[in-house]
């Protein structure tokens, strides 16, 4: 094979095919898997292709090695897009197609399927998902797939803020706050770093207002996420005794007591919503506690 056709082949194994298209609509159950587009000078391309001892000798590398090179400098990390909001998808793509492979989902089994499939190093999570799963409840998933991921998502409340921290998240971005700020929260993520708003994070490891009871038993934890699973955002209806009791095939006697008790250990003595309010306020959040013991201490 002559240099010409050599490199040739090269150029052909190297193009990239952009299945995500700005202009088209793609269907919200579909995976979107998009390429960012690589610009290729012939002579850099060619120069990156062979090893620092082939460009001094007069024999060239094989070809199925200059292809392993290639691949190796020129493919993107896999970024996971946790999104439904097609508008929102077709703005953020120009700026996450500058470092990454981006694969957009907008469900929990979407996201289950794709974390099964590729080798994601980045997950960027919208919290409120029409009709799916809460953000929130996906990060376990994420964690336990050894995902790094952050939030970009219009809800910004210190308490998705410290629910997020808490659940292994690395950054969290106000969606208000640009695309700009969340490539700056990205590259902080990459230089080892963190990002979140008023010290959030700090706070939240040093205030002991914020912090958890060290001890809360198995039935303690099942009842408060029960708390939380069964109130509806935004409303001040927290479920019954009996309502939790059905659901946890527990006698209402048995939920008051254990109620009881969360109500010592949090020191709150106005009741369920009280409760409700201050696990919020300390960043609670199903699955946090697992989360928590699963992060290794510094």
């Amino acid at each position: 094979m002559n240099l010409i056709s050599m490199v040739g082949s090269c150029l052909a194994n190297c193009i990239q095919t952009a299945y995500y298209k700005p202009n088209a609509k793609p269907s919200h159950t579909d995976i979107m898997q998009t390429q960012a587009s690589l610009p290729l000078n012939n002579a850099h391309f060619f120069a990156q292709t062979m090893s620092k001892k082939a460009q001094h000798s007069t024999t060239l590398p094989s070809v199925n090695a200059q292809e392993n090179q290639v691949d190796a400098d020129l493919s993107p990390r896999k970024l996971l897009l946790i999104e439904d909001h097609l508008a929102m998808v077709d703005g953020m793509m120009p700026t996450l197609q500058k470092d990454f492979q981006v694969a957009v989902v907008n469900s929990l089994p979407k996201m289950q399927l794709a974390i099964a499939e590729e080798d994601f190093s980045l997950a960027v999570v919208d919290l409120t998902l029409l009709g799916q799963a809460h953000g929130l409840g996906m990060m376990p998933i994420l964690r336990d797939a050894g995902i790094t991921f952050l939030v970009f998502s219009g809800t910004a409340d210190d308490w998705h803020i410290r629910a997020a921290i808490r659940m292994g998240a690395r950054a969290y971005v106000d969606k208000r706050d640009g695309l700009a700020m969340l490539h700056h929260a990205i590259a902080t993520i990459d230089a080892g770093g963190t990002y979140f708003p008023d010290n959030l994070r700090e706070k939240l490891a040093t205030d002991p207002e914020l912090q958890l009871p060290k001890k809360l038993g198995p039935s303690e934890i099942a009842v408060m996420n029960k708390l939380f699973e069964m109130t509806p955002p935004g409303t001040n209806d927290v479920p019954s005794n009996i309502e939790i009791g059905a659901a946890l095939h527990r006698v209402p006697r048995r939920i008051a007591n254990i109620f009881t008790q969360l109500f010592i250990k949090f020191e709150v003595s106005d009741g369920r919503r009280a409760l409700f309010e201050d696990l919020k306020k300390r960043g609670y959040f199903p699955g946090i506690l697992i989360a928590e013991q699963k992060t290794p201490k510094a």
